[in-house]
């Protein structure tokens, strides 16, 4: 459904990274993916459910 990718850098710290992707499911729910984390590296997820995409949002 959509994507949002956004990169941190600085100077004198690694680049970051963090990702929200909301799309909906199989059973028209809203799932609401989220990472985050050092560009290059693992990062950390967590994926929550909604109803609808008002509460998505």
């Amino acid at each position: 459904m959509a994507t949002c990718l956004l990169y941190r850098q600085a100077p004198s710290r690694p680049s970051r990274f963090y990702r929200i992707e909301l799309a909906m499911n199989l059973f028209s729910e809203v799932s609401v993916l989220r990472e985050w984390g050092i560009a290059g590296g693992n990062g950390q997820s967590v994926i929550n459910i909604y109803g609808n995409l008002r509460e998505a949002s």
